[in-house]
């Protein structure tokens, strides 16, 4: 058995039986044990030193704090916290025996995982970083707390993806062993699941944690090297003229790296050193090395666990109990509770619903308090915003009511909370809905007609109440429907289900189905198809603005006459009217693009987590069967999490593509006292502008 967790070949003529002589068919001498641990307190001990020394650089020297070195000194802090988990392994590594109980079992091999998951995507940070200087050189750099920020955004999605391996860890024993403790994932007892979760837990890692990183990398680093070698003769070319034109080449895109390296290199005397400096992110390709020893690593690991499942097959642990194991052999395939999720993924929907409502909450909360309080954000789309923040706010509100149904299957919390949690929920959705297609007819005015007069506040405070008004009738039959039912089958678990007809089975289907139609069409289909039509439509006409500028430069004039078979209300007049003045329409083509692209990224964010479950719960109205089928449960479930999704991702777009929540969101988290006492400033000297305009008119 030693030998088997230490990842040794097995002798081929062993007999299926796994008799003695089977385990001990190699055992390792003694010299290459001693070489082994000598190899492993060398690395333990270069690896503290080294890295230790690493961050104490990194955090007294001023030119190394730089983004890229705040990345190395995460990359060295991973490495101290890995080499730290490993004398602890050792033992085990070396006897066979996991001797050091269930806690640090729980704890150490999924830490193990995290650090090398923060190791390996710190890379594929520090290869973007290094894209971005060197391809991109005039994209503003991140500055520390965007830094910090993305630091703090690895660590939690690598805790996020080891959630499951810190459930699942679990020491056993073994019949065939009784003297020896494994510490194993196992996420289920049921032999075939546990296979199937491992399997899909094991693909997915490697996908995220080795094969996608490498492929990331690799291409980063190959344009890298392609543009440093532009990048380097440039210089002696600009040497005997002094001089550089942008215009020799109008067929290169504005943003490519061959015009940035032009850019870069109008000092030909400095740019020399400039490019020395930067070719010096080639040495960051031995990152490569580190992805490349855990990819062995993992591999050994996940060989090593899978020969331990297929070596007792047949056995039953001694620790697991009789009604575990009845639990899950015991239930037939058309049973709809054939489905038992395993502990860790439950720990994991309950992380990531928990980190969904504190996401929820501070991000909209801090879009409201933004919004309110900067007058530049309280235009009519911006207000639309803002409503949307404050459905988000309310559907999270009632996530929490909600969960101990969804783990636990049974309704606690009465009659009235019923009626009140799920259509409430229903009404958010509602008006979140609605308010996508009233932002998108909002930027189809302000694109396609600029000179119709745009609403005023008191029009877009009735549209907004207009929204939540019809999101309440439409929701005002399943008030009514929603109640607490018990069955015979189930005598203590209580459902909270929509029932519009208590006596006929019949009619109470019909009903349902007409209801859950008509909310699919009104809160699904029909918006995404309004919304599409109206996005596609201002993503042309905003092609057309981009070429009236060009014709007004040359010919400096314009006459609205010479079109005289335009309607007076056509996008091509509008254009260039609005583009009368070229210097202005570039400036204004450029923050309605960026505007545009904010919402439609909260726009597909939305379609692509709400529409499946949507839908999903349409085809069970009409074929209730496919609740019955294996892992269907399962299937929405995670779905329904999803749905969840935007609410915590909304506000996070806001912040990245819009440069006025940007400056905002930093001022309130950086610092949130100065922030407001500059909001109060500015209102009161508005104050004091308005009341002397008033004065000098009253004394005129």
């Amino acid at each position: 058995m030693e030998n088997e967790l230490n990842g040794s070949a097995a002798n081929p003529n062993a007999t299926e039986s796994y008799s003695e002589s089977y385990f001990e068919a190699y055992l390792e001498p003694l010299p290459l044990k001693i070489f082994r641990f000598v190899i492993y307190a060398v690395i333990i001990v270069f690896a503290l030193v080294g890295n230790v020394a690493v961050c104490i650089i990194s955090s007294r020297t001023r030119r190394l704090q730089t983004s890229t070195y705040c990345l190395v000194m995460n990359l060295a802090i991973s490495d101290i916290g890995s080499v730290l988990c490993l004398p602890f392994l050792l033992p085990e590594l070396f006897v066979g025996n996991w001797l050091m109980g269930e806690a640090m079992c729980k704890l150490l091999k999924p830490s193990v995982v995290v650090f090398n998951f923060v190791t390996t995507n710190t890379l594929v940070a520090i290869a973007c970083d290094r894209f971005r200087a060197v391809v991109f050189p005039f994209v503003m750099r991140p500055s520390k707390s965007e830094t910090r920020l993305i630091i703090a955004i690895l660590w939690l999605v690598a805790f996020l993806f080891s959630l499951p391996s810190y459930g699942a860890m679990t020491v056993m024993d073994f019949p065939e062993s009784p003297g020896f403790y494994y510490c194993l994932d196992v996420f289920s007892y049921d032999l075939e699941k546990d296979t199937f979760y491992r399997r899909i837990y094991t693909i997915t890692m490697y996908a995220v944690n080795a094969l996608l990183p490498v492929l990331a990398i690799s291409g980063l680093y190959l344009k890298i090297t392609a543009t440093l070698k532009h990048f380097r003769l440039i210089p002696e070319a600009l040497r005997p003229n002094r001089s550089c034109s942008l215009n020799t080449s109008p067929n290169s895109s504005p943003r490519s790296s061959v015009v940035n390296t032009n850019k870069l290199n109008m000092n030909p005397a400095g740019a020399e050193s400039v490019s020395e400096s930067i070719l010096q992110s080639e040495g960051f390709i031995q990152a490569f090395e580190t992805i490349l020893r855990y990819i062995r690593w993992s591999a050994s690991l996940r060989r090593t666990v899978g020969t331990e499942v297929k070596m007792y097959d047949g056995a039953i642990p001694t620790n697991v109990s009789v009604a575990a194991q009845d639990n899950s052999t015991g239930l037939s395939e058309d049973d709809p509770t054939s489905y038992l999720e395993p502990i860790a993924l439950k720990l994991f929907r309950f992380v990531i619903y928990a980190v969904i409502i504190m996401f929820a909450l501070v991000g909209n909360v801090a879009v409201c308090i933004i919004s309110s309080r900067t007058r530049r954000l309280q235009t009519s789309t911006y207000c639309l915003v803002m409503n949307l923040a404050i459905s988000d706010i309310g559907s999270v509100l009632c996530l929490p009511f909600l969960l101990p149904e969804l783990f636990d299957g049974n309704w606690m919390m009465g009659e009235a909370m019923c009626k009140l949690l799920k259509p409430s929920v229903v009404v958010f959705n509602f008006v979140t809905t609605n308010t996508l297609v009233a932002i998108a007819c909002d930027r189809f005015r302000a694109v396609v007609f600029p000179f119709v007069t745009r609403p005023s506040k008191s029009e877009i405070r009735l549209i907004i109440a207009l929204l939540w008004l019809i999101a309440f009738l439409f929701s005002l039959p399943m008030y009514g429907a929603q109640t607490v039912k018990v069955f015979p089958e189930s005598p203590d678990i209580y459902y909270c289900l929509d029932v519009f007809s208590d006596g006929d089975t019949d009619k109470d289907t019909f009903y349902r189905r007409i209801y859950t139609i008509t909310m699919y069409a009104v809160q699904a289909l029909l918006p995404v198809l309004v919304i599409s039509a109206l996005y596609l439509k201002i993503t042309a006409t905003l092609k057309n603005i981009h070429l009236v500028p060009l014709a007004l430069r040359r010919s400096h004039s314009c006459s609205l006459n010479s079109t005289p078979n335009i309607s007076p209300h056509s996008s091509i007049l509008n254009l260039n009217k609005l583009n009368m003045n070229p210097a202005g329409a570039q400036r204004r083509q450029m923050l309605e693009k960026k505007f545009l692209r904010m919402l439609l990224t909260v726009l597909i964010v939305y379609v692509l987590c709400y529409l499946p479950f949507q839908t999903l719960f349409l085809v069970y109205e009409f074929n209730p069967g496919l609740g019955y089928l294996n892992y269907m449960q399962a299937l929405s479930e995670y779905l329904y999490m999803i749905v969840w999704l935007p609410n915590a991702i909304n506000p996070i777009c806001y912040g990245c593509l819009n440069e006025q929540y940007k400056r905002a969101f930093k001022a309130l988290i950086l610092r949130p006292r100065s922030y407001f006492q500059s909001v109060r400033l500015r209102r009161r000297l508005s104050k004091t502008v308005i009341t002397d305009v008033q004065l000098k008119d009253i004394a005129a």
